[in-house]
């Protein structure tokens, strides 16, 4: 026997390298069986790392099937499904020689929502089939993410995008939602979709086989991103470095939801005394709601949890609530403002944040500015001795997207600045800094909208 191998000429990256190669030479005698069809794969779904670029998937199944009878095969009956759920059948038609194989996709099975793994089973039968041992494949998978309705497409291109990028979303079963090429270099692409309940796919392909990002040419390529948004939440981001296909499944439809009866409790008294409101939660979709638990946000820890109508955590149904009581109780006269924290299972609020606006007495001009009811902010301890923190709470981060936090000295000299940026969190905390002196102090919020101070001392 005579074996004649080689590199392809002209193919530079193929040259690379040492080559080793290795052979099997498999002899067999005359068919066994002469009606015989088997199933040898499960393509999707399918959690096996071989095909983790074809899983997670909730579209349709793909399963290889092969004749292993002499005889051609030239009809089957497919049945397939998730194991303990509702089973399909599909009619398979074709012409299978002896040990010829087939691609098949199924038609979308009856998917369950679990999140757990499965088990999804595909078997065949053919008429007068002699061997039942290779008729059955099973395989566990994983179902792909569900996400909410509303829908970002972000995708930034790197410096070489016209002749590289295209893109579709499509909805398995149905027709294109979208599709992009002839991509511009370095510039971000948002597209907003408000898709109806389904299962969807989407693709960004590189035509070079580069991705968005490649180690090796990124002085050349530049860099890219791809990101899916949701509510102003990035929940999905791909990694940059894909090669030809950024590919994923995912499914959209009623996701747990927190809803809560006021986005602002306010509680007023003319003297110092305890003033108690509720706020109200329920599931805003027909998904479950998880409250695992809930608490109170101050500086001076002017505000407690009195009691919850059910103990947590709890599970909310739909048409259930829980009803969370607030007190605030401020010692003097003036303004407090701090937050209600609500830690649930909704993807894009997880801690849910309600304001709160307490006053005692008449209140002054300054104490009802914006920024009072967009930001609290203080330094505990104070006097400090030791260590100490200022801690910054955003109630509206839609007024406070930027700011600084300064410290001065009593003479109006900055001392510190601790911080200047993007706010990227409801609570922020930064130390003061132990090499501070001991005297008077004043530490500053600037923002767009105004400046929030607090006097400090340090005695060390």
């Amino acid at each position: 026997m005579n074996v004649d191998y080689g590199v392809k000429k002209g193919v530079p990256e193929e040259n690379w390298g040492r080559w080793e190669v290795s052979g099997q030479l498999i002899g067999y005698s005359a068919p066994n069986f002469t009606k015989d069809a088997a199933v040898v794969d499960v393509i999707s779904p399918n959690s096996w790392e071989f095909y983790g670029r074809l899983n997670p998937i909730c579209g349709e199944p793909v399963i290889v099937i092969q004749n292993t009878g002499s005889t051609a095969l030239t009809s089957a009956t497919i049945t397939y499904g998730v194991v303990g759920g509702e089973q399909s059948t599909y009619p398979w038609t074709g012409n299978l020689k002896f040990l010829d194989k087939d691609t098949v996709t199924l038609p979308v099975p009856a998917w369950t929502s679990s999140g757990s793994a499965q088990t999804f089973e595909v078997q065949i039968a053919s008429a007068g089939d002699e061997y039942a041992s290779n008729n059955t494949q099973s395989t566990s998978f994983i179902t792909p993410p569900k996400y909410y309705s509303d829908i970002q497409i972000v995708l930034r291109t790197n410096n070489f995008a016209a002749q590289q990028y295209e893109w579709v979303l499509r909805k398995i079963g149905g027709d294109v939602v979208k599709s992009g090429k002839n991509l511009a270099d370095n510039t971000t692409y948002t597209d907003s979709f408000d898709l109806d309940d389904g299962c969807y796919e989407y693709e960004l392909i590189n035509k070079e086989g580069y991705g968005l990002d490649f180690w090796f040419l990124r002085d050349q390529l530049g860099t890219g991103s791809l990101q899916l948004r949701s509510g102003g939440v990035t929940i999905k981001a791909f990694e940059p470095d894909f090669g030809n296909n950024a590919w994923i499944q995912f499914s959209v439809g009623a996701k747990p939801t927190i809803k809560v009866n006021a986005d602002t409790l306010y509680f007023s008294t003319p003297t110092p005394q305890p003033v108690e409101r509720t706020s109200i939660i329920t599931s805003g979709t027909s998904e479950p709601l998880v409250i695992d638990s809930v608490n109170t946000f101050s500086v001076r820890n002017h505000y407690r949890i009195a009691g919850t109508s059910r103990p947590l955590p709890t599970t909310l149904m739909p048409g259930e609530s829980l009803e969370v009581r607030v007190t605030f109780d401020r010692p003097d006269n003036g303004t407090t403002s701090g937050s209600l924290r609500i830690y649930n299972n909704d993807e894009r609020a997880s801690v849910r944040t309600v304001r709160l606006v307490g006053t005692v007495g008449a209140t002054s001009v300054d104490e009802a500015s914006p920024l009072a009811f967009a930001l609290e902010a203080g330094v505990v301890p104070n006097p400090i001795t030791a260590d100490g923190e200022i801690m910054v709470n955003i109630l509206q981060p839609e007024l406070v997207p930027s700011l600084a936090v300064v410290i001065y000295d009593a003479m109006g000299r900055e001392m510190v600045r601790a911080f200047e940026g993007a706010v990227t969190s409801s609570s922020m905390q930064f130390a003061v800094p132990s090499t501070l002196p001991s005297g008077s102090y004043t530490m500053v919020v600037e923002t767009a909208i105004g400046r929030l101070s607090s006097p400090f001392v340090v005695t060390r």
